[in-house]
């Protein structure tokens, strides 16, 4: 155990020190406070299959609590005051603590909140638009550039008007396609298994019930489709340097979790 606690000590030293913002520690022992985060409970407690109450606010709320017990033996008899906050899906986890607990925390700030209402159109309609609109996303770039028309719909087909104009309604900020290059399908990846769960005939009414741009044969979807026949010849696993292993994202890439392992899974070879 000493061991393995040297070799944490060992790793997080060799980490940058966070700085600014990122000094979240800092941050709070400068205002008078201390800091505390939690794992929600650990990843045993994000499948289905476990209890939803763990990782949505208790285990929150029980470090919160005991906190305040560290805090008395620190810093003597007294009741802190605490302020739960978190962004994008952990704001869930924040509004869940509001909403079930009591006494506990004294406030709480949710931000870039999402909503189910948009989930998963939000990243949906972001994707269909990146694959109808990646041969003209300079084109779109340019126009909302400092010196452009402002307007790139004369230089787009009907279907790529259609998208821009579809994935603007829902939100998405046209002069961020800037960022086209890097921008990927984020967390896209941590909805789906869900997806499959709640409606697990999609992916056949897709292709064949009329109405879903799938079963249209004007579509340029069908140009995109891929579909072969292969085996699996070996799972491709990328290894982690230690910092990675205990590495925690900021909001913008919470979604992925906290690396648990010295490797994880990026791709299937097929033969």
């Amino acid at each position: 155990m000493r061991q393995a606690s040297l070799d944490v000590c060992r790793i997080l030293c060799q980490r940058p020190i966070a700085v600014g913002r990122e000094d979240k520690i800092s941050f709070a022992f400068s205002s008078g406070a201390y800091f505390v985060e939690t794992n929600g409970g650990g990843p045993g407690f994000a499948t289905p299959a476990a209890d939803p109450t763990i990782s949505g606010f208790r285990a929150n709320a029980a470090a919160a609590d005991y906190s305040r017990i560290l805090a008395a033996g620190v810093y003597g008899a007294h009741r802190p005051f605490g302020y739960a906050y978190s962004g994008s899906g952990g704001g869930f986890r924040t509004i869940g603590g509001a909403e079930n607990t009591t006494g506990v925390w004294d406030g709480f700030v949710p931000y870039v909140i999402a909503t189910p209402v948009a989930m998963p159109n939000v990243f949906s309609v972001r994707m269909h638009a990146q694959r109808v609109l990646r041969e003209k996303f300079d084109i779109i770039d340019d126009a909302y550039d400092a010196d452009g028309t402002g307007c790139p719909f004369p230089a787009l087909t009907p279907e790529e008007r259609d998208a821009l104009t579809e994935v603007t309604r829902m939100g998405f900020p046209p002069r961020s396609w800037f960022g086209h290059r890097t921008m990927g399908s984020h967390a896209f990846s941590a909805l789906y298994g869900g997806l499959a769960a709640m409606d697990a005939d999609y992916f056949s009414n897709f292709w064949t019930t009329e109405g879903y741009l799938g079963a249209d044969p004007g579509s340029s979807i069908h140009q995109s489709r891929l579909q072969w026949t292969a085996q699996v010849a070996e799972v491709v696993y990328e290894e982690l340097p230690d910092e990675r292993v205990l590495s925690r994202g900021g909001v913008d890439q919470a979604f992925r979790g906290a690396e648990q392992a010295a490797r994880r899974f990026i791709a299937v070879r097929l033969s």
